[in-house]
């Protein structure tokens, strides 16, 4: 059983149907991954700040991807 069809299990009859459960996870998934997105930045800064192009870069990289994956789930194509 996947995680959304565990959230609906428990949740099916009471307050939202799998539609809602499934919008509400999307919103959750995007929300973690702008959040992580926010820590690479971070890094990719504090590599900048101390001469580390390739952890600089890295960083980037995956801040980007983040960025892509959150855009992605945000236009409803996450699934």
């Amino acid at each position: 059983m996947t995680a959304r069809e565990e959230l609906f299990r428990r949740v099916a009859g009471a307050f939202v149907d799998e539609a809602k459960a499934s919008q509400l996870l999307d919103a959750y998934r995007a929300e973690v991954l702008r959040e992580s997105e926010g820590v690479a930045s971070e890094m990719f800064d504090a590599a900048d700040e101390c001469g580390d192009r390739a952890g600089a870069d890295m960083a980037e990289q995956i801040a980007d991807r983040l960025g892509r994956m959150a855009r992605e789930i945000e236009g409803g194509e996450g699934r």
